[in-house]
């Protein structure tokens, strides 16, 4: 299971990213960033065999904002943290899945592909948290969410 933490500051209606198996762009189309118009904290987790994936990380203008990050991780350790340099429109990281025949266990469902999404904003006093768990084909369309509002 890879679990995608991102983080957005300023603008992040312009900040988006695409996970490709393989190491080019003409590699299947794994993960899409959903459309992001609110700052805060997002966790995005998928199940991917083993091997190696190109990360494409994109901005409409200068680059992500200096407060703007993205950690990709497995259950038992995180492969990096990742920030597209001010200045860029787009750049991009190779990183890999160990086999999990081999190298660790299997942590996901092989029958299924699933997306769960937890956004949690502190605004005043209320806390918003968004949380959605789906067998969604992740590359086609929209991601539709529910929303649920927390206040303290």
């Amino acid at each position: 299971m890879l679990k995608m933490n991102r983080t957005f500051g300023n603008c992040p209606y312009e900040e988006r990213y695409i996970i490709y198996k393989g190491n080019s762009t003409s590699g299947q189309s794994i993960f899409k960033q959903p459309f992001i118009y609110i700052s805060g904290n997002y966790t995005f987790t998928v199940c991917l065999e083993g091997g190696e994936y190109l990360l494409k990380m994109m901005d409409d203008d200068d680059g992500w904002s200096v407060d703007s990050f993205l950690t990709l991780s497995l259950p038992d350790y995180t492969i990096d943290t990742y920030q597209l340099a001010r200045n860029k429109r787009e750049d991009y990281a190779l990183f890999s899945i160990p086999d999990s025949t081999t190298q660790r266990p299997n942590y996901c469902n092989e029958d299924e592909d699933s997306v769960e999404v937890f956004f949690n904003h502190l605004s005043g006093h209320s806390l918003c948290t968004l949380r959605v768990s789906d067998h969604l084909n992740i590359t086609d369309g929209p991601l539709l969410m529910d929303k649920t509002y927390d206040s303290y």
